[in-house]
C-alpha cells in the first residue's frame, strides 16, 4: 500500500512538473510597455583642441501606441564624432560598427571621399582622404587615433564604443 501511495504521489509531481514547463514554453514573451530607439548622445562640444568627448547620456525616443500593436525592437545607437585635419563629422551608427562602417556612412550621407586597401589580418587601411593620397615615399600617410592613442589595427577592425573620439593626421609615420 506504501508503494502504491509513493507511485501516485511521484506520479502527481510529474504532471504538475510537465504542466508547469509547458505553460513556461508555451507562453508568450512579456511585452514591454515602452517603445524607443535610444540613442547614446554626446552632451559636450570638443573643446577648442578638439580632444575632449565626454558626458554621454541615452536619451530615449518614445512612442505611444495602444496595447493591441505589436512593439518594435530597442534599438541603440552610437553617436560618433570624426575628425579629419580641422574639420569635423558627426553621426549615429548601430552599436557593434567599426570605423570603416562610420566612414561609409558618412560617404553616403555627408560626402566624405576616401579609398581604403585590405591587408590580410590587418584590415582595412586609408590610402586617400578628400583627394589627399598618402605618400609613401616621403613616409607620409593618413594615420587615426582613438582618444589620443595611435591605433595599430585597420579602421575595420577597431569597434566604436561610446565616448570614442576618432581623429585623422596625414604625417610621417614610424612604422
Amino acid at each position: 500500500m506504501r508503494d502504491r501511495h509513493l507511485f501516485i504521489t511521484f506520479l502527481a509531481l510529474l504532471v504538475i512538473t510537465a504542466v508547469s514547463l509547458t505553460v513556461f514554453y508555451l507562453s508568450p514573451p512579456p511585452t514591454p510597455s515602452f517603445t524607443q530607439n535610444e540613442k547614446i548622445k554626446n552632451t559636450s562640444e570638443l573643446n577648442a583642441k578638439g580632444n575632449n568627448l565626454e558626458n554621454k547620456q541615452i536619451v530615449p525616443q518614445t512612442n505611444t501606441t495602444s496595447s493591441s500593436e505589436i512593439l518594435p525592437t530597442k534599438k541603440i545607437f552610437i553617436h560618433v564624432q570624426l575628425l579629419i585635419e580641422d574639420k569635423k563629422y558627426e553621426t549615429d551608427v548601430d552599436v557593434g560598427s567599426s570605423i570603416y562602417d562610420v566612414m561609409k556612412k558618412l560617404r553616403n550621407t555627408q560626402g566624405l571621399l576616401f579609398t581604403t586597401r585590405e591587408y590580410s589580418g590587418l584590415g582595412q587601411f586609408v590610402e586617400e582622404i578628400n583627394g589627399v593620397r598618402e605618400d609613401k615615399q616621403k613616409g607620409i600617410y593618413w594615420l587615426f587615433y582613438v582618444n589620443g592613442q595611435s591605433a595599430n589595427i585597420g579602421i575595420s577592425n577597431y569597434i566604436i564604443k561610446p565616448n570614442d573620439l576618432i581623429s585623422w593626421k596625414y604625417a610621417k609615420a614610424q612604422f
